[in-house]
């Protein structure tokens, strides 16, 4: 029998590639004065890493309303969203 997932599931853990676009890894980091190596070694922390490790985490979705007056948690109506949040009177204009 496989061994339980990450999330709790059975099976080979599920993969997820993340591919920064536009500019080389480089442009970034010699902006912030590392190396190739010590970015593939040594650095754990960060926008990247953070993005990589959100699907594990339990998703939220929230979203702001110009409709509503008071923030709305919808729960046992649906899962879509955990959130509508009423956005500022003078922005619902």
């Amino acid at each position: 029998m496989p061994a339980p997932g990450p999330r709790g599931g059975t099976g080979p853990p599920k993969v997820l590639a993340l591919l920064p676009w536009g500019d080389a890894i480089e442009d970034v980091l010699d902006t912030l004065g590392l190396s190739l190596i010590a970015f593939c070694t040594g650095m754990t922390d960060g926008w990247l890493f953070g993005y990589a490790e959100a699907p594990l985490m339990r998703r939220m979705g929230d979203a702001a309303s110009a409709r509503i007056r008071a923030p709305f948690a919808p729960g046992a109506v649906g899962r879509s969203l955990d959130a509508l949040l009423a956005r500022p009177a003078a922005e619902c204009s």
